[in-house]
């Protein structure tokens, strides 16, 4: 959750930018290197979407909600 404070209002639309521009690429030499040093195996970038609308379905919000979010 701070990670994502610290992004409120750089960007009007985009939580995560590089240089003002949205990240639009994620599986990259970087996000390797970081997986690496962070110490994390066999994680896909389609893992975070899985983990967040189970954490919104467990606070009960509807399923054709959590649809149109993602």
């Amino acid at each position: 959750l701070k990670v994502l404070t610290k992004q409120i209002g750089k960007h009007n639309l985009y939580v995560f930018t590089y240089k003002g521009k949205p990240v639009i690429q994620v599986n990259t030499k970087a996000w390797r290197l970081a997986l690496v040093r962070a110490g994390i195996e066999n994680f896909r970038w389609h893992d975070l979407r899985h983990t967040w609308a189970s954490w919104l379905t467990q606070q009960g919000v509807p399923l054709n909600v959590i649809q149109e979010m993602g």
